[in-house]
C-alpha cells in the first residue's frame, strides 16, 4: 500500500473519516464485482461517483483502485489478530478462527483475486507477521522465508475455500489443521 496510511496494529482506531471513505469506496467496488465487471475496466471516476465522493478524496488516500481492496484486507487481518490475541491457546483456535474469518469475508477474498491483488495482500501479511514476530523473536532469514510461505499458503487456502463451496466449515477446518503449520512453528527461531 503505497499511499494508504494504515495504522497497522489492531488496537489503533483508524481515522473516522478515512474509515467512512474506505467503506463507501469498498461498497462501490463490491457492486462492480457483483455486477460481473472486469476489474481492469473499473475506473476511479465511476467508483467515486457510485460512492458519492470526489476524485480528489480518492487520490488523497489512494494511488490505485487495488489499494481499496488491500486496506479492506488489512482491516480483516487485523480483526483476526485481535481475535487470536484474546485466546489463551491461539494455535488450537486458529484453524476455526481462520475458516470463520474467510467464510465471513468471502466477497472480500474473492475481490483480492478479481483485482489480482494477491501479491500486495501477501506482502501486507508478511510485513504484519514480521512485526508481530519481532516482538517475540528475531526475524532470521529462515523465519522470514517461513513467514512468506505461510502468507502464500493463507491466500491459497482462501482460494481453495472459494473454489470448493460444496465443502462445509468442518471440512475446511480439517484441511487447515492437516496442511497449515501451527503459528509457533513459524514464529520462533530455533
Amino acid at each position: 500500500m503505497s499511499r494508504v496510511k494504515l495504522q497497522a496494529a489492531y488496537y489503533h482506531q483508524p481515522d473516522k473519516r478515512l474509515r467512512q471513505t474506505q467503506d463507501k469506496l469498498m461498497a462501490a467496488m463490491r457492486q462492480s464485482f457483483r455486477d460481473g465487471q472486469q476489474f481492469d475496466t473499473v475506473r476511479v471516476t465511476e467508483i467515486c461517483k457510485s460512492a458519492h465522493l470526489a476524485r480528489q478524496t480518492f487520490y488523497r488516500h489512494y494511488s490505485t483502485l487495488g489499494e481499496i481492496i488491500e486496506l479492506d484486507m488489512a482491516w480483516i487481518i487485523n480483526d483476526f489478530l485481535k481475535q487470536t490475541d484474546q485466546k489463551v491457546d491461539s494455535t488450537h483456535y486458529a484453524p476455526r478462527l481462520m475458516v470463520k474469518l474467510m467464510e465471513q469475508h468471502q466477497t472480500s477474498f474473492a475481490m483480492v483475486f478479481w483485482a489480482h491483488e494477491e501479491t500486495a495482500v501477501i506482502d501486507y501479511l508478511v510485513r504484519d507477521m514480521r512485526r508481530v514476530n519481532a516482538i517475540r523473536s528475531t526475524n532470521s532469514p529462515v523465519t522470514v522465508a517461513a513467514i512468506r510461505l505461510y502468507a502464500h499458503m493463507l491466500i491459497d487456502f482462501a482460494r481453495l475455500m472459494l473454489d470448493n463451496p460444496q465443502l462445509d466449515r468442518e471440512d475446511f477446518i480439517g484441511i487447515y489443521q492437516r496442511l497449515m503449520p501451527a503459528p509457533e512453528s513459524i514464529f520462533h527461531d530455533d
